[in-house]
């Protein structure tokens, strides 16, 4: 079937323009985050820049912040962008840098930014052919931080049978091994799975969902931001929705092995008077500050724009078509 071998014809549509722009929150508890004022990162509600998300922040050398981000807007040959980057120095007024920094392929899409640093380099992982059963996560290595070279294919084994790669996220476990979770599409449905590293450029899928779809978020749990709070425990902040990016919401989960995690708990639902996350919410990245206390940047999208009613249309009956050949078995290891 068409719908589960291709999700672009599903979520792209002829020409959309959903408006995404990055903004952020603050929390002492991870549960209840207080909205900061303004936007971080858009470009105004008559751009035709259709994407901006996916934000990844590091700490560069001189204590100044990178933040890198995917930003797209559709054309004849599909979606012209990739992935940018801003610098800040306190995380609230967010300069972008000239260039992209790895621009879409032609016919393709690259997508979710992972940077970290490794000696005296940075490296990035990042998804290749975003919504395709061919996707796969890259590597690229830089010296700046804006120029990127040496892109290879990091190898996932144990995929399940038509699964396609959405998002990627990565964390350093205590014994120096690397795991990565994996948004994954199945049919018409996102779950977040995990790999553990193999050795330098390959990781093996470990068994069962870390986030299935569930009461809230029957078609889409995806864009996960993992990390470790004070007391040791592993957290997990992502988007879920049971209309696709339509009213998606952020959820937060606790896991005491970073495998088995607990019932997800709401923490942050589109505010329908807030015109910068109207429709919804996604992609999160939370940056611990200390003291307990912590900042997320997220993407709220739509609102008004120049084409607010067509996005809503094209997304309200995506999501009733979705729901419709929504597979009633996606569950690899069943």
């Amino acid at each position: 079937m068409r719908l589960a071998l291709n999700r672009l014809s599903l979520l792209s549509g002829r020409s959309i323009s959903a408006l995404d722009r990055i903004l952020s929150a603050s929390s002492t508890d991870l549960l209840h985050w207080e909205r900061d004022p303004g936007v971080r990162i858009g470009l105004g509600w008559r751009s035709k820049v259709e994407m901006v998300n996916a934000p990844h922040v590091v700490t560069l050398a001189n204590g100044k912040l990178r933040m890198y981000f995917y930003q797209a807007s559709r054309g004849k040959s599909g979606w012209r962008g990739g992935i940018y980057s801003a610098h800040s120095n306190t995380g609230n007024k967010w300069h972008v840098e000239k260039g992209v920094r790895i621009p879409n392929p032609w016919g393709s899409t690259v997508r979710s930014p992972r940077v970290y640093a490794d000696g005296n380099k940075w490296r990035m992982l990042y998804v290749l052919g975003v919504g395709k059963q061919e996707a796969h996560v890259m590597e690229a290595v830089s010296a700046d931080g804006l120029n990127w070279e040496q892109h290879k294919q990091i190898d996932i084994l144990g995929l399940p049978d038509k699964a396609g790669i959405e998002d990627v996220y990565r964390v350093e476990l205590q014994e120096g091994r690397i795991r990565l979770y994996l948004s994954l599409f199945i049919g018409t449905q996102t779950q977040i799975a995990s790999a553990i590293q193999e050795d330098s450029s390959s990781f093996k899928i470990e068994e069962g969902w870390r986030i299935a779809t569930q009461d809230n978020m029957e078609l889409i749990a995806n864009n996960p931001c993992v990390f470790q709070n004070e007391q040791g425990n592993w957290s997990m902040i992502f988007r879920g929705s049971s209309q696709l990016a339509l009213n998606s919401q952020l959820f937060l989960a606790i896991s005491q092995d970073g495998l088995n995690w607990q019932e997800p708990k709401e923490v942050l639902s589109p505010e329908q008077n807030n015109p910068n996350e109207k429709h919804g919410v996604g992609f999160p990245f939370v940056m611990a500050l200390g003291n307990e206390r912590w900042k997320l940047f997220y993407s709220g999208w739509w609102g008004k724009h120049w084409k607010e009613r067509a996005t809503l249309k094209h997304w309200t009956d995506a999501a009733e078509i979705a729901s419709a050949h929504k597979d009633k078995n996606t569950d690899p290891w069943r």
